[in-house]
């Protein structure tokens, strides 16, 4: 007799949605990365999500990011709900991707699809940008993935299609 797999809780299935809304409607990501003494670095910059399940950005040279992307190939990106919307500040939803991170080069043949995809999404502001040299496009393959949807509720995103949810600590009302 087969098992039947277990019916998503209330929370898993609110994560899913906020999961979808922030891929969708969030266009700018708080960046982290680590320079060559491991000192801890934070910015923002717009992103594009491929069907790839892979983070898109396009930094400047002038990006202290930058030599750091090139350099280490690890980074985290959050994705957070915009304050005006939140319920409550300390428990906004965000959903925070850790993991590689590779160059995509102009000449390479990955750079035409993530251009296009990186382009869709910010339109004629990326085709100027797209003639300076000094700007780069590349990608992070998440290995991390959490997101957080309130206090005591917060998960660990895994599978190839993140379509796996676990539930991190106790819950809400639970401790």
């Amino acid at each position: 007799m087969e098992s039947e797999a277990a019916e998503p809780s209330d929370n898993e299935v609110k994560a899913r949605i906020v999961l979808h809304h922030l891929l969708q409607d969030v266009q700018t990501a708080s960046l982290a990365t680590a320079d060559e003494e491991g000192a801890p670095l934070v910015s923002y910059l717009p992103v594009a999500v491929d069907g790839c399940e892979r983070f898109l950005f396009f930094p400047s040279d002038l990006s202290q990011h930058t030599p750091n992307l090139k350099k280490r190939g690890r980074a985290s990106l959050m994705l957070i709900e915009d304050e005006s919307k939140t319920e409550h500040l300390f428990a906004r939803h965000r959903a925070t991707f850790t993991g590689r991170v590779e160059l995509i080069a102009r000449e390479s043949g990955g750079w035409n699809t993530a251009s296009a995809i990186y382009g869709n999404r910010f339109g004629k502001f990326f085709e100027m940008l797209i003639g300076l040299k000094d700007f780069h496009m590349f990608a992070l393959y998440p290995e991390d993935i959490r997101i957080v949807i309130g206090f005591g509720a917060a998960f660990q995103v895994t599978g190839t299609n993140w379509d796996n949810y676990s539930l991190l600590g106790s819950g809400p009302g639970e401790r």
